[in-house]
């Protein structure tokens, strides 16, 4: 996911956001669950959290990414093409 944030957005800035969310949703499950002294496997758990966290993060970035002028584009044609019906 960190390659296709830094492609998207053309910098590695969203990678790096995307490693501290992914870190801090683990530190904060290891800390809720009272298990931030041990070490060892992942459980699926925290697995599934930290699959979650980055998926969200991935999708608000591409939404933030993605050009709004298409559809004010589309907007607009439509609007013309309302207005030129209604002249007729």
């Amino acid at each position: 996911m960190t390659a296709f944030l830094t492609i998207r957005t053309g910098g590695l800035e969203a990678a790096i956001a995307l490693h501290v969310v992914n870190n801090l949703a683990g530190f904060t499950l290891a800390h809720v669950t009272g298990t931030m002294d041990t070490t060892g496997d992942p459980t699926w758990a925290s697995t599934l959290i930290s699959m979650t966290a980055m998926a969200l993060y991935t999708l608000m970035i591409v939404h933030a990414t993605t050009p709004k002028h298409h559809r004010t584009l589309r907007a607009r044609l439509a609007d013309g093409i309302d207005s030129l019906i209604a002249a007729l």
